[in-house]
């Protein structure tokens, strides 16, 4: 956004080496103007909206776009109906060679296809703010769906509030680095011998709770694995491994919300079928009175249901607070530039690291460092090992 922002085409971007992108100034070009920095959001503390949402659990009622979607389908229903009314809608969309992703905009019902699922890496915006303005100067309606954090960029890109933009944004757990992305997938389409024409991150075919991810090659081959044997899934969900450092201190994982509608998976819902915890639920977050408006007009897509926020936020930690920082992931990027991707995960994303572990050698520790044990009937056991020898601890 602070590219598309400069009046004099300054501002350029650079990859680091764990493969983000981040702004560089050609000072050349540079009249210190200042507007980059006045219109970060970064720099701002965002007001957000209602403090306390309407929440509702939501599908849509057509099964082949629910099962296609990461979740319920909610999103397709919103942007069909935009599209239907002559509007315009922007999301996010695979790149030719399936190994990056970047925004871009949609005018027919056929176009929405490409912005279905989830892309869990970067996207690339550059442009697509100033392409957004020009729609909306021209009367247009516009839906924009993104991350949070670039929905409060489309904010404060635009020179004033328009009647005719609607956003929505998602739970968002971080974004992950496009460099990795491309690793991982270079990877498959080596051991496929054959570049990859298609990925579907949250496929549906072991049902919406054991998710995975599923690819399919020029040559006819094709590759699933689930979320708890895929290294991609299993570097990003288990150990937030690759995700850009700015994540960690994210200021928009938060309530109230920016976007006018948030939408997600409603993970811990117990008041379905087993069928409808197969095909997917979405949970959506009403966060103004637009949201509210646009949200009603797709009722008759949808089979939806009133719920409370705290039934959400149970199984959405990605509503209030950021990722966890993981220890092992400087050693991660330094492995990438010499080691396989699914090396670097094994070697990186050890059991070493997650909490159960954690929590066992604090109860080692603890053990170590008394002097006795009382055990029933106030008998002292001087070396407190002695009773675990054999057995295995107790988690």
């Amino acid at each position: 956004m602070c590219a598309d922002s400069c009046p004099t085409g300054a501002i350029g971007f650079q990859f680091d080496k764990e493969g983000f992108w981040y702004p560089e100034i050609r000072k050349d070009k540079c009249i210190n103007c200042g507007k980059c920095v006045n219109v970060c959001p970064q720099n701002k503390q965002s007001s957000g909206n209602m403090k306390k949402p309407a929440v509702y659990s939501a599908w849509i009622k057509d099964d082949k776009i629910r099962m296609n979607s990461s979740s319920g389908g909610v999103f397709y229903a919103l942007a069909k109906n935009i599209i239907m009314q002559g509007g315009y809608v922007v999301g996010c969309q695979y790149g030719n060679n399936c190994k990056s992703v970047y925004h871009s905009i949609a005018h027919t019902v056929d176009d929405l296809e490409k912005f279905i699922g989830s892309k869990y890496l970067q996207s690339d915006t550059r442009r697509i703010y100033k392409k957004v303005k020009r729609l909306l100067d021209l009367n247009k309606l516009v839906l924009f769906c993104g991350t949070p954090c670039q929905v409060a960029a489309l904010y404060e890109f635009l020179p004033h509030t328009y009647s005719k933009l609607v956003t929505m944004d998602f739970f968002c757990m971080g974004v992950n680095s496009p460099k990795s992305f491309w690793a991982y997938v270079t990877e498959q389409e080596r051991i496929h011998n054959s570049d990859v024409r298609y990925i579907h991150m949250r496929n549906k075919k072991q049902g919406w709770q054991n998710f995975g991810i599923y690819m399919e090659f020029k040559n006819g081959k094709t590759f699933q694995a689930n979320k708890d044997e895929d290294f991609w899934l299993k570097g990003f969900l288990e150990y937030n491994l690759y995700i850009r450092p700015s994540c960690y201190q994210c200021k928009y994982r938060k309530i109230p919300r920016i976007a006018d509608i948030s939408v997600g998976d409603f993970w811990g819902i117990r008041t379905v079928s087993r069928q409808n915890l197969f095909k997917g639920v979405s949970a959506v977050l009403i966060n103004s009175e637009k949201g509210k408006d646009v949200f009603e007009n797709i009722q008759e897509q949808l089979k939806c249901k009133s719920y409370d926020l705290q039934e959400v936020l149970k199984g959405n930690s990605a509503l209030e607070k950021p990722p966890a920082y993981f220890e092992q992931r400087e050693k991660f990027f330094d492995l990438l530039y010499r080691v396989p991707f699914s090396k670097a995960v094994r070697k990186c994303g050890t059991k070493q690291n997650n909490r159960t572990e954690e929590w066992r050698k604090s109860i080692e520790n603890f053990i170590n460092e008394l002097p006795y044990m009382v055990m029933g009937g106030g008998s002292k056991v001087r070396n407190p090992h002695k009773m675990y020898k054999g057995r295995k601890m107790v988690r």
